[in-house]
């Protein structure tokens, strides 16, 4: 392989162990909720700090608790092997794919045969429906228990936009950014009303929300 093909490939290599390092670093700052999904707070405020999307620090934050530091630099050191290159959507990709073992199985064939991610996604798309892959959509009951398990953390950011809101509201000194002028006494009573209401409906879909495994 022509030497600038070689530092094409370390590049892109090096940019792929960088973002797994960053992904090392949220898991020291994100702590994992009971369901293994990372809390709301914690993943926003890290998002903001770092410049990122909310869903690409997510991303992260999965594929380094996928993938320890001695995996995938073994991961590294396959590639350069079979002079391979390996993107992060390949292995966000790769955590649908069930158990553990099978995971890693794929991997090598993936890496071995310099598969595109297109093809991982077809290969994954195509398997699932043999138990081999975890499905990214569940059908029927299941289905729902995964949407209701994700209603608390749902319902957590609705009632902090509508309380920062109401913070607004609520006059600081002589200082007022909107006045009950700007909604009516009733405008803002109900508001009021509206957030103590979903925060007794978090409360209860927390303890009522089968925990999905």
């Amino acid at each position: 392989m022509p030497d600038k093909s070689n530092q094409k490939l370390f590049k892109q290599l090096d940019h792929l162990r960088s973002q797994h390092n960053l992904g090392h670093r949220f898991i020291g700052l994100i702590e994992t909720t009971n369901d293994g999904s990372a809390k709301i707070g914690q993943l926003e405020r890290v998002a903001s700090d770092f410049e990122l999307s909310k869903e690409m620090t997510r991303r992260y934050w999965r594929v380094a608790q996928s993938f320890s530091k001695a995996e995938f630099e073994k991961l590294i050191a396959d590639c350069e092997k079979n002079e391979t290159p390996l993107s992060f959507s390949a292995l966000f990709l790769l955590l649908r794919v069930t158990p553990n073992q099978e995971r890693k199985k794929l991997l090598k064939r993936v890496i071995a045969e310099n598969w595109s991610v297109k093809k991982l996604e077809s290969h994954i798309v195509a398997t699932r429906d043999k138990g081999d892959v975890k499905p990214k959509r569940h059908r029927g009951r299941k289905s729902n228990l995964l949407q209701r398990d994700r209603l608390p953390g749902e319902l957590a950011q609705a009632i902090g936009r509508w309380q920062r809101v109401l913070d607004e509201i609520q006059p600081v000194g002589d200082q007022q950014n909107i006045g009950e002028d700007d909604l009516g006494r009733d405008g803002v009573k109900n508001m009021k009303a509206m957030v103590r209401l979903m925060k007794k409906l978090e409360k209860n879909v927390s303890k009522n929300t089968p925990k999905i495994k």
